[in-house]
């Protein structure tokens, strides 16, 4: 059997329950009050859960990498074990290619493009609102297109898909894009724009379209939660101090050293390993 299969198969195996019970997993962590440190910390609980299975897919690839061209064959019942998680990940494939797709237009003001960012407004939603008001609409775009967030939401919701059909991953996905939301208003805000401009946009937008849960990051991406932010762009503006960056250091050295780690195991002990597995299955 082709190696790359039994890559597939065994990785269904192995992850699919991990990527599970990842998506099961909801945010645990008290919530900061300033925009910047909420985003950051929803950011990092989105991806948090992945670890462990990124853990076990570097260990896969090491293995893999070691491996002859003809690998085990593997019996029927881990194959057969394998199409429900394969299944989920092919859904996760074709809903993150289908997202890829440009929008003709846009109802209101959005961001698109994965890889060049660009802000489009719609002329008759600019049309529909005063100078000031305008002004803050595309400030807020454009934030969205300084930081890339197109490409961060399409990534995002490629690894809440992986966890379907867990309703934690939902819900770490819509607490990090309603955050995300929050901290673009803040940013501009503190570059001089009007929160009270920007309620009045958001307000506006809700006229014009519904909400958008494609890759188009929209200027009210989805009607959960706006109560809480145009009750934050009315009140002032947290101290700095809230700003704070959190410390992330274990996360990020998890992410870093526990892959790399599993890849040198599964180089030097992956063989013994699958054997073993295979020949455990009748």
């Amino acid at each position: 059997m082709d190696r790359e299969l039994v890559l597939l198969i065994l990785g269904a195996v192995t992850l699919g329950p991990l990527l599970l019970r990842a998506g099961m997993q909801r945010r645990v962590h008290a919530q900061p009050i300033g925009a910047y440190a909420l985003e950051r910390t929803c950011w990092h609980e989105l991806w948090a859960p992945l670890v462990p299975s990124a853990i076990v897919f570097g260990a896969l690839v090491g293995w893999v990498v070691i491996e002859p061209e003809e690998a085990e064959v593997l019996p029927l019942p881990l194959i057969v074990l394998a199409a429900p998680f394969l299944f989920v990940w092919m859904r996760a494939i074709v809903r993150a290619i289908w997202s890829l797709r440009r929008p003709r237009s846009v109802a209101t003001a959005g961001t698109i493009g994965i890889i060049r960012p660009r802000v489009i407004v719609a002329a008759d939603f600019l049309r529909a609102l005063d100078s000031d008001v305008g002004d803050a609409v595309k400030a807020h775009e454009v934030a969205h297109a300084r930081h890339r967030d197109p490409l961060r939401v399409w990534t995002a919701q490629l690894a809440t898909d992986l966890q379907w059909p867990g309703r934690g991953a939902l819900h770490r996905f819509s607490e990090w894009r309603h955050a995300l939301e929050l901290a673009r208003d803040e940013e501009i805000r503190r570059a001089g724009i009007d929160g009270a401009d920007l309620a009045a946009a958001v307000i506006a937008a809700l006229r014009f379209a519904p909400a958008t849960k494609s890759s188009v990051v929209a200027i009210v991406g989805s009607h959960e939660g706006i109560r809480d932010r145009v009750g934050r762009l009315l009140a002032p503006l947290p101290e700095i101090h809230d700003e704070s960056r959190p410390s992330v250091s274990p996360y990020r050295w998890s992410t870093v050293a526990g892959p790399l780690g599993a890849l040198m195991f599964g180089a030097f002990c992956g063989e013994a390993i699958v054997r073993a597995l295979v020949h455990a299955i009748p």
